[in-house]
């Protein structure tokens, strides 16, 4: 694909952006437990500081002449920040064995 579209890059950024996807996987259930709690707020602040120190990491980068490089890794960034906040402040305690059980007895 990188011979298609003429960018020597291209492999290399698709394999950061492939992580990037599944990085943010591990955020999906503490968000969705947010909307569901309508903790808008929370949510609210956490999207808003991962986009803005990872805008100002990929400007400062934009600004160091790493090309389209600098809005990977400003994603990366992104996605690593908005994930570990997450993490960090709403914490869940996930019993799969419990929820296997539940779905069993319940037949």
């Amino acid at each position: 694909m990188a011979v298609f579209f003429g960018e020597q890059n291209l492999t290399e950024i698709l394999c950061i952006l492939a992580f990037t996807i599944l990085l943010e996987a591990f955020s999906l259930a503490q968000r969705a437990v947010l909307v569901k709690k309508l903790q808008f707020k929370l949510i609210s602040k956490i999207e808003i500081f991962s986009i803005f120190f990872s805008s100002c990491f990929g400007i400062l980068l934009a600004l160091n002449d790493f090309g389209v490089f600098s809005l990977v890794f400003k994603t990366t960034l992104q996605i690593i920040l908005t994930t570990s906040l997450y993490w960090t402040l709403h914490p869940l305690k996930i019993n799969f064995f419990s929820s296997f059980l539940l779905a069993t007895t319940k037949k």
